[in-house]
């Protein structure tokens, strides 16, 4: 596939992980529609997607592949390269994601994420919650949870040792209701993650993040690279906070005011 035929069926491929497919799903607004496409994304996208790309994209499970004809495949790495040639064509990255914000009465609400499983760099870009609050208590003293996993004996204990406040919502899933985590983004006046999946998906949302990355990150996340302001490229709306080097990721948030 090279971009420029007409009438066929093209398969997508957004393979990886979770984040990886969120990232490469901003390629779909630059189809040209003069093809019939199917994308193939993770279950926990499908609903997401469906919601917010055009609806003359179809979009489908791995399970469901067997059953779709096509003329041609085409990974989302190999969309980047037919559709980013050059910086200018980043400079045109918008917010894709849409999702339903829900209403707390809460105001000036910080969204954050901590913690990351990944058994080969996870320890390296994982940040202590209590270290995180202490930084962020000055700005706000309401938070709502992204991270996924069970963190509520830490929540309620640094809740009451810190005096602050954090939203129920635990009525979301935030590692497989990919809707209902959006809508808790969609929510806050800002986040503040490292690199996982909620940070791309509250980057393409269009929400202010504030991204906390290890130092000497680029060799596992190259696609946090930056402008000189320290905005990256790829999502205009996130700003890049590194630690120093031969530091811990906690040196990331020296910067933050």
């Amino acid at each position: 596939m090279d971009g420029t035929g007409t009438n066929k069926t093209i398969l997508i491929l957004l393979d990886q992980g979770v984040g990886d497919q969120i990232f490469y799903a901003s390629m779909l607004n630059r189809l040209d529609f003069l093809n019939t496409y199917i994308c193939m994304v993770d279950p926990k996208l499908k609903s997401l997607f469906i919601n917010s790309f055009s609806k003359q994209i179809q979009f489908i499970s791995s399970n469901e592949i067997d059953s779709i004809p096509f003329d041609f495949y085409v990974r989302g790495a190999d969309l980047a390269k037919l559709f980013i040639r050059n910086k200018d064509d980043l400079l045109k990255q918008k917010p894709y994601l849409v999702a339903k914000k829900p209403s707390f009465k809460e105001k000036n609400i910080i969204g954050i994420s901590w913690h990351s499983k990944n058994k080969f760099i996870g320890m390296r870009k994982s940040i202590d919650l209590k270290v995180l609050i202490s930084t962020l208590k000055p700005k706000a003293n309401t938070f709502i949870n992204l991270q996924y996993g069970d963190f509520k004996k830490e929540i309620l204990k640094i809740s009451n040792d810190e005096n602050i406040t954090f939203i129920d919502s635990s009525n979301v899933d935030n590692f497989n209701d990919m809707e209902g985590l959006a809508g808790l983004i969609l929510a806050c006046d800002e986040i503040y993650t490292i690199s996982n999946t909620t940070a791309h998906l509250a980057a393409a949302l269009g929400v202010k993040v504030n991204l906390l990355l290890p130092s000497d990150h680029q060799a596992n996340t190259w696609y946090w690279f930056h402008a000189p302001n320290k905005t990256s490229l790829w999502y205009p709306n996130v700003h890049i906070f590194e630690a120093k080097p031969r530091t811990s990721i906690s040196t990331a948030l020296d910067s933050i005011k």
